[in-house]
């Protein structure tokens, strides 16, 4: 009989254990009647009076020091994007829900790997929108990039330079027609900043450039 008085008291336990809400789901707001745990490493975070969401703690988004990229997709129903370097090290993909939404969906740049911690991180969109960019320094050094091809992450040329130990330095930009430049410090020149190059030829091809600017 003890036993069985017991059962409804480690029943209410388990549910209460396990009765957390997921990562990036709505939460408490006024007259919420939802769970009110969010998962380990997210907090309910407020963004107007009719709606929060879960979303990660600020100290676990963001390794202390790296930096974070933007664009915005003309013409795409979710136009945001964020890059981020993660505490696990990944570069992170925030997707804004929408043209209105003020909430995100997160993902992770799997073809981005061997990362350094704290890495620069630049970002370009181009050829009609249909490709994304996204820059970064490895652990070696070498300055990587990730490309979003229409509808998946593939992992780009893994060296346009070797930079300086350490440089926080990098940044993208584009001419749509045929020309993307970045730029960051050189480990041969730490006095200059470093470009390269890429040009789209005729045969859709592409070539490399490096330039030195004092």
């Amino acid at each position: 009989m003890a036993i069985a008085n017991r059962l409804p008291i480690l029943f209410a336990l388990i549910v209460f254990a396990t009765a957390q809400s997921a990562a990036y789901e709505q939460c408490g707001v006024q007259g919420w009647t939802g769970l009110a745990t969010c998962v380990s490493g997210y907090v309910c975070t407020y963004n107007n009076a009719f709606y929060s969401q879960r979303l990660p703690r600020l100290e676990d988004i963001q390794r202390f020091g790296s930096c974070a990229a933007a664009i915005e997709l003309t013409g795409n129903e979710n136009p945001t994007r964020v890059y981020y370097q993660n505490k696990d090290d990944n570069i992170h993909e925030l997707c804004g829900n929408g043209p209105l939404s003020t909430t995100y969906s997160d993902n992770v740049i799997t073809v981005a790997r061997n990362i350094r911690s704290n890495t620069p991180i630049a970002a370009i969109s181009w050829y009609n929108f249909q490709q994304i960019r996204v820059y970064y320094i490895t652990n070696t050094n070498e300055v990587a990039e990730a490309v979003f091809d229409v509808d998946r992450w593939v992992a780009g040329n893994q060296q346009l330079g070797i930079a300086a130990p350490n440089s926080g330095l990098l940044c993208a930009i584009v001419d749509p027609q045929s020309t993307i430049r970045v730029c960051f410090q050189s480990a041969s020149d730490p006095e200059t900043i470093t470009e390269a190059l890429w040009t789209m030829t005729v045969a859709g091809e592409w070539t490399t450039d490096i330039a030195n600017i004092s």
